[in-house]
This record gives structure tokens, C-alpha cells and sequence, in this order.
């Protein structure tokens, strides 16, 4: 991915022009921020960086036609792609957090504690979203299946599994 090669690089920048400034220590004991008027340039940056990374996830699947149905073979690729846009997240911010650097750390964990607000559903419960099989073949197609790493009888609770000693 380019934005986390393009951190990457704004991170190095950074740590360059931190011990220019004569700050040297600088690590997740002892976070800094650069002294203006460098700091102001470095903000806008990181704003304008945070800005086109913010807008490069989907988090709604793709809907057509009018009655708004979900188009649900995209749903997969959607949940990869949020799944690496979240882990990506991740790496950028604790590579802040490593070379010290407050401004990127914050603005980083301010993507992150933002993220799982967008994705409420915003569909109207209908009968689309119900699965079209019946308990009883449900129960009887997936018996002994691994839930929590145990095979289970048909269907057995997570209580009853738990009393069984099946899943610790």
C-alpha cells in the first residue's frame, strides 16, 4: 500500500527534523512534537494525510436498484479490505508511538477510536436479511461443526458446551 509507504517516509522527515531541532530523545518513553514553525507545516501534512486515508475505505457495502438491496457477494472483499485499512492503522500508529512522535500518534489513534462509529447499518430490517433455512436443517446440517475450537452434539449451547468442559 502507498499511504503506509508515504507514513513511512513523513516518519523518517520527521525524526530527521526533531534531532535538527536539537530534540534527540525521542521515543514511546519520551513523545515530542517539532517546534514551529515546522510544526505547523508537519500538522497540515499529517491533516491532509489522515484526510485521503479516511476516505480510502468503504464501509457500507455497494447497494443498487431502488429498493436498496445489498449487493451481499461484496460483503467478503469489503471486510478484507476494512480488515488491512484497520490493520495498516495499526502499524502507522505504533511506528509513531515508536519514534515518539505525539502529533502522528494522535492523529493516528483518533482514526482509529473513530473507526466502528461509521459502520452501524443504516438498512431497515426487512425480510432480506433473514436466512431462508429452517432450524431443524440448520441444526442437522451443521452438527459437529468446530464452534470455539470443539466439535459440538446438534446444536449444543455455548452453556451446554461449557458444561460439557468442551471449550475452556
Amino acid at each position: 500500500l502507498l499511504p503506509p509507504l508515504m507514513m513511512y517516509q513523513l516518519g523518517n522527515w520527521w525524526a530527521f527534523r526533531v534531532e535538527e531541532q536539537g530534540i534527540v530523545n525521542h521515543s514511546h518513553m519520551q513523545m515530542v512534537v517539532l517546534r514551529p514553525p515546522l510544526s505547523r507545516v508537519y500538522e497540515e501534512v499529517l491533516s491532509d494525510f489522515v484526510s485521503g486515508w479516511e476516505s480510502s475505505r468503504s464501509d457500507v457495502p455497494r447497494r443498487h436498484n431502488v429498493a436498496e438491496t445489498v449487493e451481499w457477494a461484496s460483503v467478503p472483499n469489503l471486510a478484507r479490505l476494512n480488515a488491512n485499512h484497520i490493520e495498516e492503522t495499526a502499524r502507522m500508529l505504533l511506528g509513531a508511538v515508536l519514534r515518539g512522535d505525539q502529533a502522528a500518534a494522535e492523529w493516528l489513534a483518533d482514526i482509529l477510536s473513530k473507526w466502528w462509529g461509521t459502520l452501524s447499518f443504516d438498512h431497515q430490517r426487512s425480510s432480506d436479511y433473514r436466512i431462508a433455512v429452517r432450524w431443524p436443517s440448520a441444526s442437522d446440517r451443521y452438527s459437529g461443526v468446530a464452534i470455539g475450537g470443539c466439535a459440538t452434539a446438534p446444536f449444543q449451547s455455548r452453556s451446554q458446551q461449557s458444561q460439557t468442559h468442551c471449550c475452556t
